[in-house]
């Protein structure tokens, strides 16, 4: 586990030549129309090394680039078939037809050269603001050939921070449970694109529910290894695997503290499901709700003061919010009667979650005071598990709008949603992971 989970290292060796405070925000992301920026990425020049790698590294290059600048919801990637400039007659880096770029109408270029050393690479990235002619952010990374998708993915939250002024999250990974056989389900890992699937269970049971420690280094799960839902926890960065929790009953949907030091869960030892505080060795620390209803699916707000969770108390399924100094609760959104998976936004300001209107699941967000109700999608499947991004753009989620239960990214800025899935097992519950 340890070899296969291995933290890498990528070396950022340049930096732009415009300090952030003088640098122009070309996407103001407040503003409620934004027009899309025309970026072309075309591929990267072969600047050293044999030509196989580089046209193998070039393809993953732009794959991760194209999906991510394109998720953001501040660019349209233009089609490579509408290109005049061909690779071929440039010499160098330097050398860009700007008026070949201009006819087609870009306005950013992604400019970029490989050299490619045994099984290093170092890649050098411009960002072309075509209008004026001249690169607005200039970086070099280095890294093993393995890396080249991670690399690529901070490329384009680089990208993203010099239009926006905001960072993007695409460096980060999704954790979440596959159904390998009709039998069983194991929590796997993969690349906010979808690449790079890998098991991180393998016990042959249900393992369900996964949450991940703030920095990146812990995963809580439920598992019926040894036949009770018992809740483990895993450390990525050892590679060691403990059961933490294993009451009599339900010991499930685990939800981290912002300190990573702590866990709010649900279990069902004194009869139904109640919120309990525990520590990461198992340790109860105190009772959170007492209740006639089942109590389930916590989030807990970034500021660590507050906890929103699902409980039928009042009949159907509602969302409470719980303040965890007074342990006092209120209900949001008590118009709706069959609510689930709640999921913080990063400033805390907004929650969203799963509900049940009209027969079928969608996503929905709603103010953390419980006003400003919004519907993120409509009717397509059932539309499950919502998760919020870091950055607080997008919302992984799962659905079964194309038949078998997949994870998909939803931009709560467009209302775009694409399939990140790749497999065509049923994927479910995805949870973000900090590299």
């Amino acid at each position: 586990m340890k070899r296969l989970l291995a933290l890498f290292s990528v070396w950022i060796v340049g930096l732009s030549a415009l300090t952030e405070a003088k640098a122009r925000v070309y996407i103001d992301v407040t503003s409620q129309n934004i027009r899309k920026l025309n970026i072309a990425i075309p591929d990267f020049l072969r600047l050293l090394g044999p030509k196989d790698a580089h046209v193998s590294l070039n393809r993953q290059i732009y794959e991760a680039l194209a999906f991510d600048l394109g998720m953001s919801g501040y660019c349209n990637v233009q089609d490579k078939d509408t290109y005049i400039e061909k690779s071929s007659n440039l010499t160098g880096l330097q050398d860009t037809n700007l008026e070949d770029w201009r006819l087609i109408g870009t306005e950013m270029l992604v400019r970029g050269g490989l050299r490619l050393t045994s099984s290093m690479f170092e890649a050098e990235v411009r960002l072309i603001d075509i209008s004026r002619g001249e690169a607005v952010l200039s970086k070099s990374y280095r890294g093993s050939q393995s890396q080249v998708r991670w690399v690529a993915h901070l490329m384009a939250n680089d990208i993203l921070e010099r239009l926006t002024g905001e960072r993007g999250a695409f460096d980060y990974q999704l954790v979440f449970s596959r159904r390998p056989t009709p039998r069983t389900k194991e929590v796997y890992m993969m690349d906010v694109d979808g690449a790079g699937a890998v098991a991180l269970t393998r016990n042959g049971s249900l393992n369900l529910f996964p949450a991940v420690s703030p920095d990146g280094t812990r995963i809580a799960y439920t598992s019926y290894r040894h036949d009770n839902p018992d809740l483990y926890l895993m450390s990525l960065a050892k590679g060691t695997l403990v059961r933490i929790l294993s009451h009599p009953g339900l010991n499930t949907t685990p939800a981290f503290y912002p300190d990573g030091r702590r866990l709010v869960v649900a279990l069902t030892k004194d009869g139904n499901a109640e919120l309990y505080e525990a520590d990461l060795a198992g340790r109860l620390l105190r009772r959170l709700t007492h209740s006639f209803g089942e109590d389930i699916s916590p989030t807990v707000s970034p500021d660590g003061g507050k906890v929103v969770f699902v409980s039928d108390r009042a009949g159907g399924l509602g969302l409470y919010e719980l303040n965890l100094e007074t342990l006092e609760t209120r209900r949001l959104v008590p118009d709706m009667s069959y609510c689930t998976d709640p999921s913080y936004s990063p400033k805390g300001d907004r929650i969203v979650f799963s509900a049940r209107q009209g027969g079928t699941f969608d996503i929905y967000s709603v103010q953390a005071n419980g006003g400003g109700l919004l519907r993120h999608t409509f009717g397509e499947g059932r539309n499950e598990h919502p998760a919020v991004s870091p950055d607080g753009r997008l919302v992984a989620f799962d659905s079964t709008r194309d038949g078998v239960r997949q994870i998909y990214l939803l931009n709560l800025k467009t209302g775009d949603v694409m399939r990140v899935s790749r497999s065509r097992n049923e994927e479910s519950q995805p949870a973000w992971r900090k590299r």
